[in-house]
Parts: C-alpha cells; sequence; structure tokens
C-alpha cells in the first residue's frame, strides 16, 4: 500500500481544497485533523463525516444499479442471496485517510460491492466513490463457478500519516501510522477480483455461504 501524503498547515490545507465544492472543502479539513489555528473553525466529526457517506451511498441506490449494469432480472440470482461488502479503500492515487476519535480508521474512497449468483456464475458489481473530489470508478465482472479457486478473506497493511496534538499556539506532530484492513478477494487462475470490506457476523455468515455453495459446485 502506498503512503498517503498528509499535508501540514494552513497554506496546504489552502491548496488542497482549491477549486473544491463547499462538501469536498469539509472533507479534506476533516482528515487534515480540522483547519488549525486560533481561528479553528468547526470541523465534521467522524458521526458527521460517516452520514456523508452513507447519504451518497444511499441515493446512489446501487443494488438496482448492479442489477441493470449487469443486464440481470432478481429471479436469475437467487441460488444463494445476494452479497454487498462495503469498506474504506486505498483507490492507488493519494487517498486521505484518518484514524477517528472513536479508533476507528476511515479513508475519503469508499467501495460498495454487490455479488449476485445464478446457477453457474457470480456475477460483481463494484462502485468506488471519492468523498474529496468528483471521481467515481464503476466495474462490473461475470465468473463461471468452474473458474473460481477459491473465496478469501485477507488483512492488509495500509501506512499513512495523521496529524497528532497541536492547539492554538502549537502546530500539530505529524506522524506515521500503520493500521490493518479487511479485503475479500474471488480467486480465478492468474487474477483476483478484490473487494473492501468491514468485518461483522453478518459479511462472515454470507462468506461462509459464498464458500459452501462454491464447495457444491466444484463437488457437483
Amino acid at each position: 500500500m502506498g503512503i498517503m501524503q498528509m499535508l501540514t498547515g494552513n497554506p496546504e490545507l489552502k491548496e488542497a481544497i482549491k477549486g473544491k465544492t463547499q462538501q469536498q472543502v469539509d472533507v479534506i479539513t476533516y482528515f487534515f485533523g480540522g483547519k488549525g489555528g486560533c481561528a479553528g473553525g468547526k470541523t465534521l466529526s467522524d458521526a458527521e463525516y460517516v452520514n456523508l457517506v452513507n447519504q451518497k451511498v444511499g441515493n446512489l441506490n446501487l443494488y438496482q444499479k448492479a442489477l441493470d449494469k449487469l443486464g440481470l432480472d432478481r429471479e436469475q440470482v437467487k441460488e444463494i442471496d445476494p452479497v454487498c461488502f462495503s469498506g474504506w479503500y486505498h483507490s492507488g492515487k493519494k487517498t486521505y485517510w484518518r484514524r477517528g476519535n472513536d479508533r476507528v480508521l476511515r479513508s475519503s474512497a469508499y467501495q460498495v460491492t454487490w455479488l449476485f449468483f445464478s446457477s453457474s456464475q457470480v456475477y460483481c458489481y463494484q462502485y468506488l466513490i471519492n468523498m474529496d473530489e468528483d471521481s467515481k470508478r464503476e466495474d462490473s465482472q461475470e465468473y463461471f463457478y468452474r473458474d473460481i479457486v477459491n473465496f478469501s478473506t485477507t488483512t492488509e497493511a495500509v501506512e499513512y500519516m495523521q496529524r497528532v496534538g497541536g492547539g492554538c499556539m502549537k502546530e500539530p506532530e505529524v506522524k506515521r501510522f500503520t493500521d490493518d484492513t479487511d479485503v475479500f478477494r474471488l480467486v480465478v487462475p492468474g487474477d483476483k477480483f478484490t473487494c473492501a470490506y468491514t468485518q461483522s457476523d453478518a459479511v462472515t455468515r454470507s462468506i461462509r455461504a459464498m464458500q459452501q455453495k462454491l464447495r457444491e459446485k466444484k463437488e457437483g
């Protein structure tokens, strides 16, 4: 994973937010750790940032968008229940990262993946949101069960810089941190489809159901 180049101080923050919308300014300022200085100013809380992301995701109606993009009808993909993975993502470009006051690691890129299962294939749809800019990315793939090697999960390290401490009369210290992120992989020979996800009991059950279905298809 690459290192997020966290710029420090108001001059760098001003450069980072140049030409951005007000919401993007709020997001970038959140990842910079606040406006800083005696003037300070209100900065998004962890909960407010999460709400912004959830609102954006909710407005996209990605379940229906996935079906439309893949050209599927719900009746075609009832082998097992559809699976949705979502999580904070390292996009391969400059991605802002921050561990919040609630100790949760978040980034400026958020990824949502839907997987659908027919009797012979797995259909994948992925949507990447960048909260600090207007860009997005959509991807769709189809795989036959016979070609899938396995469904697996792994933990990857992300390295990032974060401002710590500071105040009205003191510049924050910039420190380097390394934290773990969770990744799901659909593996085929010579390639893999990778998804960011957030651990939960429901996600664990979904992954086990997928693994069981793959074993049945391989043995059948």
